[in-house]
């Protein structure tokens, strides 16, 4: 899909008529799409639509809905008219696209049908297999942010236990049912970690916060981990090496786990 460009706006830029008018503690986040919009058979059309907060409860209404379009413009949003929608099934370049905002879901009050609540990290997570080969780093990153959510970040030891008991209960899962979970797509899933391009050797979250701390200690050392040069810049967990932490370059394919920020 050509040119697509999101520029996720801070906290003090959320939606003040959308954050005011929801009853359900919704929060929404606006970014920048350019030449894509929801393909017609997918989305509900509203017409009249001064503001994106007609929209916004529109979409929390509705099952499964996280993201939406609204063009101040023509005063139309479109959303997803199903209990699912998945990107980029869901959408298509359109020339007349970029007239539209793109907003996301935020923070939910429960955890989406296609995620597991985990009550120690009080976050919502998902491992994502739905192609099977897996996906480049960013393309991983792209269908977090779409569903909602984002990559998993793991900020605590609390948070890194938590999320090897759910993959060890998810590969397990999966290994019952046939799949071959010693595959690196599987047994290594994207994580939201990435390297500094500007401190040598200086890891962070993608929310730009500082990793370092929180990888000490739980790098694969015996396997060289983590591998320097520029190419190797984005954060996986190795199952099969007892859930150590590795650096791969980010066009590898691999499975990853998205994380969904619960207001609970």
């Amino acid at each position: 899909m050509s040119r697509l460009v999101l520029v996720w706006i801070v906290a003090s830029s959320m939606i003040p008529s959308c954050d005011s008018e929801l009853t359900d503690g919704v929060v929404w986040q606006r970014g920048e799409i350019v030449d894509v919009t929801l393909k017609a058979e997918k989305a509900v059309e509203l017409t009249n639509v001064q503001m994106p907060a007609a929209c916004a409860l529109h979409c929390a209404a509705t099952t499964g809905c996280s993201f939406f379009f609204h063009s101040q413009v023509n005063a139309i949003c479109r959303i997803c008219n199903q209990a699912k929608c998945d990107w980029p099934n869901s959408v298509l370049v359109s020339q007349t696209a970029s007239q539209y905002t793109f907003y996301r879901r935020k923070l939910w009050k429960s955890c989406p049908v296609d995620h597991t609540y985990n009550s120690t990290a009080n976050t919502c997570l998902r491992y994502d297999i739905t192609h099977d080969a897996g996906y480049w780093w960013y393309n991983a990153r792209r269908r977090c942010l779409l569903g909602g959510g984002h990559l998993v970040l793991i900020r605590s030891d609390q948070k890194y236990e938590a999320l090897k008991a759910f993959l060890n209960e998810t590969l397990t899962s999966l290994q019952s049912q046939g799949e071959d979970i010693t595959a690196a797509a599987f047994n290594r899933p994207w994580l939201g970690g990435r390297r500094s391009t500007i401190v040598t050797d200086q890891w962070l979250w993608d929310d730009g916060s500082l990793a370092d701390h929180d990888l000490v200690g739980k790098w694969d050392v015996q396997q060289g981990e983590p591998q320097g040069g520029g190419a190797q810049d984005k954060l996986t967990l190795s199952a099969t090496q007892g859930y150590l932490f590795h650096n791969d370059n980010s066009q590898m394919y691999r499975h990853f786990v998205c994380e969904i920020d619960v207001a609970l």
